[in-house]
C-alpha cells in the first residue's frame, strides 16, 4: 500500500513498502499567466494613472503662465492708462518747483546765458502745452536740474508733448538723476511718438528703475536725442512720488 504526505517545500514523499522516492510537483501554468497578467494590468493601470498626472501638471503650469502673462499685460495696460490728474505734480512750478541749472550746450555764449529761442527752461514746468509754449533748445542734447519744494520718494516721470503735425522736435530719448551728495541713475527712457497717429493724451507715462527708495528734492534731467528736429522742444516734465513723511 503507498503511503503519500507532503513533505517540506513542494515535495511529497511517496512511501511503498519502506522504500521512500522523492518527487516534486510541477507549477500550474495556468497559475503563473494569470499572475503575468495581473502584473501587467497593474503596470499598465500605473503609466495611465501617471501619464494622467503629468498632463494635469502640464495644464497647471501652462494656465498659470498664461495668468502671468495676461497679469503682466493688464498691469502695463493700467501703468499707461492710469489717472494721474490726482497725484501731485512736484514739478510744477505752482508747487514750488525751480530750475537751478541748465546746461544747452553751444547755446551758452560767453559769460552770458543768451539763448537762441525766447522760450526758457520754466516753460516745461508749466501746465499750459499750447503750441510753442515749451522749453526749446537747438539740437539734441541739453541738461536740466529741477529743486522741487520738498524731499520725495520718486515714483513715476512724465514727458508732455502738444498735439502737432509733426513731432521731428520733440525728446526721444533722456534719463534722470537724483543729486545728493553725488548724482545716482533713476532710469534712462524713450518717448515714443508715432507721427500721424500720435497717443491722445501727447504724454508718456515712465516709472523709476533705480534708487527709488532714496529721497531727494533735486532731480537732473540729460536728454539726449529728439525725433530728427533741429531744435527740441520739451513741452512739459512732470515728477510724481512719495514725500519722507510717508512710508516707501
Amino acid at each position: 500500500m503507498a503511503i503519500r504526505y507532503r513533505g517540506p517545500g513542494n515535495d511529497y514523499r511517496l512511501v511503498n513498502n519502506g522504500d521512500i522516492e522523492r518527487f516534486s510537483i510541477k507549477p500550474d501554468i495556468n497559475s503563473y499567466s494569470d499572475f503575468i497578467c495581473n502584473m501587467l494590468k497593474v503596470v499598465v493601470l500605473a503609466i495611465g494613472i501617471f501619464s494622467i498626472g503629468v498632463l494635469v501638471l502640464l495644464n497647471i503650469w501652462q494656465n498659470y503662465e498664461q495668468i502671468k502673462f495676461d497679469y503682466k499685460t493688464k498691469a502695463i495696460v493700467i501703468e499707461n492708462k492710469v489717472e494721474f490728474s490726482d497725484m501731485v505734480n512736484y514739478a510744477a512750478d505752482f508747487n514750488g518747483a525751480k530750475i537751478v541749472y541748465e546746461d544747452e550746450g553751444p547755446q551758452k555764449i560767453l559769460l552770458g546765458f543768451i539763448r537762441k529761442s525766447d522760450n526758457e527752461p520754466e516753460k516745461m514746468l508749466s501746465g499750459d502745452n499750447e503750441k510753442g509754449n515749451c522749453w526749446s533748445f537747438k539740437g539734441d542734447t541739453a541738461e536740466i536740474s529741477i529743486m522741487v519744494q520738498k524731499k520725495i520718494y520718486p515714483k513715476h516721470f512724465v514727458v508732455k508733448h502738444a498735439n502737432l503735425a509733426s513731432f521731428e522736435s520733440a525728446p526721444k530719448k533722456f534719463c534722470v538723476y537724483r543729486k545728493d551728495f553725488r548724482m545716482e541713475l533713476l532710469g534712462c527712457y524713450e518717448f515714443f511718438l508715432n507721427k500721424g497717429k500720435p497717443n491722445p493724451e501727447f504724454s508718456q507715462v515712465f516709472t523709476c528703475k533705480e534708487n527709488c527708495n532714496k529721497p531727494s528734492d533735486l532731480f537732473t534731467v540729460n536728454f539726449t536725442s529728439n525725433h530728427g528736429g533741429e531744435y527740441t522742444c520739451v513741452y512739459q516734465f512732470l515728477i510724481h512720488g512719495d514725500p519722507i513723511s510717508l512710508s516707501y
